[in-house]
């Protein structure tokens, strides 16, 4: 999903940490979403917060004051120095799934034939000029990449006045030009980030991001992930394996005939990601995944009449055979690609259970 966020929903929250926030960057994550960001929307905030910063430092510099005069014996250093904020450095921390959308190709004369013509988001005496400029920037960087669109777009701000209200939708000039942009994919108006919370992300799916469930949980778990996954799949029997394993069928030819089987892993763990979260309690996490394991073995013991009897296509099936008078052993050493489902306790990292959901030998 493509989302854009209007200055005023980021006023007093100048590094996007509350909950809201954190839980929103989290489902940008999570969801393989971008946020929107215009530069003017980055200097408008900078402008701000600056404007915030020299008003608040004058209040506690006077309160100061006050307080001496009340008690001459009272003494604290005023705040003297300047601002040093950057929005652009907040956002930097995103930056993975964070998109500048430039207006250097939107045209003057675009948009003073809409400031004469008093086209929103354009009011009288002419203002409504950065949010035009925005506007404009936005539609036409989704003209761009409306191949690339998956669902519905978000444009999250609380001017109502220049823009429209989440209740009725876009005012109508808007909505002409997200028709003569040639947008197919619907844009969906929010005046407030909570409200797009509400509707587009679950919190309990949510609550934490996948690759800080990878960096706490899984990564310091990977030996016993692999170990409970290798003893999984040896307390499997042949009918099992076969039913979780979506490319069995280079065993289909001796699966009546297996007398036993073995599994372990030589090389472990690869390519480890989270496909699904989902916090059950407090300390309850559910959590979906895929990963590899770089080079295993499986060994099967068959009879060795079957196998004097199928020498040639088992001789080209398997990588190793030990023949011996009574039973024969064949070794594959695929990786092994797995889904899985972990269920586990946040607090001390322990998995009380742990499902195999497909698998596949390659």
């Amino acid at each position: 999903m493509y989302i854009f966020i209007d200055t005023n929903i980021y006023f007093n929250n100048w590094y996007l940490n509350n909950p809201n926030f954190v839980l929103f960057f989290n489902y940008l994550e999570n969801s393989d979403s971008r946020l929107l960001i215009s530069p003017l929307v980055v200097n408008e905030v900078e402008n701000i917060y600056k404007r915030e910063w020299v008003k608040q430092k004058d209040t506690f510099n006077k309160s100061l004051r006050q307080l001496t005069q009340l008690n001459p014996q009272f003494s604290a250093p005023e705040i003297s120095n300047e601002s040093d904020y950057s929005f652009n450095s907040v956002l930097f921390r995103m930056r993975s799934f964070v998109t500048s959308i430039g207006y250097e190709k939107i045209s003057h004369e675009t948009l003073v034939k809409r400031a004469i013509e008093k086209i929103k988001p354009f009011q009288e005496n002419e203002k409504g000029y950065r949010d035009s400029l925005i506007w404009l920037s936005f539609l036409a960087y989704l003209q761009n990449v409306r191949e690339r669109i998956v669902g519905n777009v978000a444009f999250i701000t609380n001017n109502k006045s220049d823009f429209g209200d989440a209740n009725t939708g876009f005012l109508k000039e808007l909505k002409d030009d997200i028709v003569n942009h040639e947008i197919l994919h619907k844009i969906v108006l929010y005046n407030s980030l909570q409200e797009f919370i509400e509707e587009n992300i679950p919190k309990e799916e949510h609550l934490l991001s996948y690759s800080e469930i990878k960096d706490k949980y899984l990564y310091p778990l990977e030996s016993k992930i692999e170990s409970m996954s290798a003893e999984l799949i040896n307390s499997m029997t042949p009918d099992q394996l076969a039913s979780k394993a979506s490319n069995w069928h280079r065993n289909t030819m001796i699966h009546g005939y297996i007398h036993s089987q073995y599994f372990e892993i030589i090389e472990g763990t690869e390519d480890l990601e989270v496909l699904r979260i989902k916090e059950i309690d407090k300390d309850t996490i559910y959590v979906n995944c895929s990963l590899n394991f770089r080079k295993c073995a499986l060994f099967f013991t068959i009879p060795s009449s079957y196998y004097v009897a199928n020498k040639n296509s088992l001789d080209q099936n398997y990588d190793e055979v030990n023949y011996e008078n009574e039973e024969t052993i064949l070794s594959i050493f695929p990786r092994v690609y797995l889904d899985i489902s972990i269920t586990m306790f946040k607090s001390s990292g322990f998995i009380y259970r742990l499902e195999i959901d497909n698998l596949e030998f390659h």
